[in-house]
């Protein structure tokens, strides 16, 4: 069962980005990571999501329909870069017309070591991408119930 507060939300999407929400989904990644492991995986996951079929990378926020907010820091603090990083990630949904709407979707926390930062980035990119589809889907219902 479909929650009424997001079929609201996805009719407006509908509406305002037609089509082409079923193309693949642009996603913004917006990182502050000032910690070398940090932005070695902020940097992997862009690489991913411009890797991936289903999605691409969107150059600002307002092109997007899903947003990416990722903070790192060095949980040791570390002089010499650190060998691990401590991050929060939230994902969001949007509209594409000149007054967005934005939809909180859900969050992670998590720590990923030097040696493990591509691991990290790939688990991070799929989980982005379940977040794509489950918008595609709430669109899909809409539009098939639309049709009845």
């Amino acid at each position: 069962m479909i929650h009424p507060r997001y079929l609201v939300f996805v009719a407006i999407l509908l509406l305002l980005t037609g089509q082409s929400a079923f193309a693949q989904a642009k996603v913004f990644i917006d990182a502050t990571a000032s910690d070398r492991v940090g932005s070695r995986l902020a940097y992997a996951i862009k690489e991913g999501i411009r890797r991936s079929t289903g999605m691409s990378l969107a150059d600002r926020e307002e092109d997007s329909l899903i947003g990416v907010s990722i903070v790192t820091l060095d949980p040791d603090r570390s002089d010499s870069g650190g060998n691990r990083t401590i991050y929060s990630v939230v994902w969001t949904a949007r509209t594409l017309h000149s007054t967005p709407v934005t939809m909180y979707l859900t969050n992670s926390v998590g720590i990923c070591g030097v040696n493990r930062v591509a691991s990290c980035a790939d688990g991070l990119v799929a989980d982005t991408d379940a977040q794509a589809t489950k918008v595609r889907g709430w669109i899909r219902n809409i539009v098939d119930r639309s049709k009845n």
